[in-house]
């Protein structure tokens, strides 16, 4: 990533390291890594959409931390290992301010599957992209 704020770089990062830290669930010990068969380009409109804003979201509470990080071009990747509660992340000492990052990422979680569809999905973003934030029902408008 040449400029770390790009979020649609960002993005494309995320569903990268979300697909490969994912399985599809295909067989009875977990399938194979999603990233074998899937790509960004598999994930239903609302998943990359409520991805991207939470990516904007965490990068607006997380820029000032951020911008003195030399693996800030990583922050995407980590956002999505530590969201998901990962071996691997902010926290894990790569990050000056890796506890701080960490506790950012604690409103957030994503757990990819695959649908009968043969669509990736994030759990809770297959309606509305900002669903899984309320347990009210968000209508479009």
């Amino acid at each position: 990533m040449t400029n770390w704020t790009d979020i649609d770089q960002a993005v494309e990062d995320f569903f990268e390291t979300l697909l490969w830290s994912s399985t599809d669930e295909s067989t009875p010990d977990g399938g194979r890594p999603m990233d074998d068969n899937y790509g960004i380009e598999d994930a239903h409109e609302n998943s990359v959409i409520g991805v991207r804003r939470d990516l904007e979201d965490f990068l607006a509470q997380a820029r000032d931390m951020l911008e003195a990080e030399p693996k800030r071009n990583d922050w995407a990747h980590d956002f999505c290992l530590t969201a998901n509660g990962h071996g691997a992340g902010f926290w894990d000492g790569d990050y000056e301010r890796g506890d701080e990052l960490t506790a950012l990422c604690q409103p957030y979680h994503y757990d990819a599957y695959v649908g009968d569809d043969g669509i990736v999905y994030i759990s809770g973003m297959e309606q509305h992209p900002d669903a899984w934030k309320t347990k009210e029902t968000i209508c479009d408008t």
